[in-house]
């Protein structure tokens, strides 16, 4: 594989990144990325939904007791060491301490990059929260300019929001996925056209006033054409040499869902005996049949 494009075994997490908690330190995307928006929109695109599911939900989370990463401060001759405040986690959601780096990074950016935006503070280099961690300085973070407030409202972050809440909203509920639901409405429109043409065959051979069954019609075997079967079963073999999907359909679906049982015949049969009864009702009130009965007499 091309050296500019890490593999997903560069994401498989080792003793390192993960603590006793289990929890994930997001850092190693960071290391395998080695800084590059490419590398790392590259990696976004092979992992798979469990891995990403992980390192968006399972990323390390530091306690009040953990010794977090500070640096030396000096202004007007006073010196002291910034931390990082662990509220700050509370305060904007997206945000991942990572052991590793040290620092903190933006979750939904490094796992859902997105292009950096133009001609802001960033310019075309997403840069710091997203191919490198926040490390300093601590006392820039907040405020109107500050590093986390300017990040949180930039629209590259927006759109990977989004993209994050989502990507977890179809992971938790599959059905909803668009993908699955093109498939679904795919499969409807498959078994319309389907039942569509059982329906014709069903008509055919009623309004020719021809026999349904043969002797051995219980459990057919559509594949095996060389044996005599009734009318229905060889009418829809017949039908199956010009439509793949009937052809696949009867060869390969379970037989509970072939729709071609005498129970299903008989039903088709008796929504057309309806239809009749309804139109030929209808036919007799509006022309008043019985009145010209009467005056018949």
């Amino acid at each position: 594989m091309n050296s500019l494009q890490p593999s997903c075994s560069e994401l498989a997490p080792t003793t390192g990144y993960v603590n006793t908690m289990g929890q994930i330190d997001l850092g190693v995307l960071i290391h395998a990325a080695h800084g590059s928006i490419d590398r790392l929109r590259h990696l976004s695109q092979e992992m798979t939904d469990a891995q990403k599911i992980q390192f968006l939900t399972n990323h390390f989370r530091p306690s009040p007791n953990d010794v977090l990463h500070s640096h030396p401060v000096t202004k007007q001759g006073r010196c002291w060491n910034a931390t990082f405040q662990l509220r700050w986690l509370e305060q904007f959601p997206w945000l991942s301490y990572s052991n590793e780096l040290e620092g903190v990074l933006c979750r939904y950016c490094v796992l859902f990059p997105q292009q950096p935006d133009r001609g802001g503070s960033q310019g075309a280099n997403p840069g710091v929260l997203v191919c490198s961690s926040y490390q300093r300085p601590y006392t820039k973070a907040l405020g109107k300019n500050g590093i986390l407030t300017s990040h949180d409202k930039s629209s590259m972050h927006c759109r990977a929001a989004e993209k994050a809440d989502l990507f977890a909203q179809n992971f938790r509920n599959p059905d909803d996925r668009i993908d699955n639901q093109l498939q679904q409405n795919k499969q409807e429109q498959t078994n319309k056209d389907i039942l569509r043409l059982i329906v014709i065959a069903v008509e055919f051979l009623a309004k020719q006033g021809l026999p349904f069954r043969g002797n051995n019609d219980d459990k057919v075997d559509f594949s095996d054409e060389s044996i005599n079967r009734g009318n229905f079963v060889a009418l829809l073999q017949l039908m199956g040499k010009f439509s793949s999907t009937l052809h696949n359909h009867l060869l390969f679906a379970k037989r509970n869902a072939l729709y071609t049982s005498k129970t299903i015949q008989n039903d088709i049969i008796n929504v057309y005996a309806c239809k009749i009864r309804e139109s030929l009702t209808k036919n007799v009130r509006e022309k008043n049949l019985p009145l010209l009965l009467l005056q018949m007499r």
